[in-house]
């Protein structure tokens, strides 16, 4: 597990989509003694033993439409952490038994004032929902940013066709399913409101300062 800012911990993981190397990563949170496991990797035993140090896992999050391949597996391995999700991700994936839709309005009571949760608006093919460790002053997001800066050939070209490639980046892909811009301007709004400095994404490179900024900047084009 790689330190991000006081209480977040991330572990990066491949991940290839027609054939260029965009890779992904989890997302580990301290809340008092638990952890939040947000957009979990496929987790064998000498992974499970380094998070199972940093405290007790007890909840673990698919954080949007696209992003629960290893939740299932997760709860396997701990089935006393809740199991929440993205909404409508229960009606898409009938492997998800035991899970709930994580209500960003009334996330676990633990979280109150240390976690905020946001479920970004104007994307409802991709729901996703991101999270603010206040203590921390960490944002946590999924697809919403790309901060990708390495790779081979293909996959420089690929990500750069795809507006994804050469720093923190809202890729073509993710304006595809954008439906509401003034929804989605507004979620991205909420954002910039919270004090954070580190910024941990799932596909590219961390930032443990200047992710207001790199999210802003990204971002210019909603106005």
């Amino acid at each position: 597990m790689k330190p991000l800012a006081d209480g977040v911990f991330t572990r990066a993981a491949p991940l290839a989509l027609l054939g260029a190397e965009m890779g992904t990563r989890m997302t580990v949170l301290q809340v008092g003694d638990g952890l939040i496991l947000y957009s979990p990797v496929k987790v064998d035993d000498a992974l499970a033993a380094e998070i199972d140090q940093l405290g007790e896992v007890r909840w673990i999050v698919a954080p949007n439409l696209f992003h629960h391949l290893y939740a299932r597996r997760a709860k396997e391995r701990w089935p006393d952490a809740e199991l929440l999700v993205a909404p409508g991700l229960l009606e898409k994936s009938q492997r998800l038994t035991g899970g709930q839709v994580l209500d960003a309005a009334s996330p676990p009571e633990a979280w109150r004032g240390v976690v905020d949760v946001h479920l970004v608006g104007g994307m409802p093919k991709l729901n996703e929902l991101v999270l603010y460790h206040r203590d921390a002053r960490a944002l946590v997001v999924c697809d919403f940013l790309f901060n990708l800066n390495e790779g081979g050939a293909w996959t420089r070209t690929f990500l750069s066709i795809m507006g994804a490639y050469g720093g923190p980046r809202q890729s073509r892909l993710l304006r595809s399913v954008m439906r509401d811009k003034d929804a989605v301007r507004a979620s991205r709004d909420i954002m910039l409101g919270w004090d954070f400095d580190a910024l941990s994404l799932t596909h590219g490179d961390t930032l443990e300062a200047g992710g207001k900024d790199a999210l802003a900047s990204a971002s210019a084009w909603l106005g």
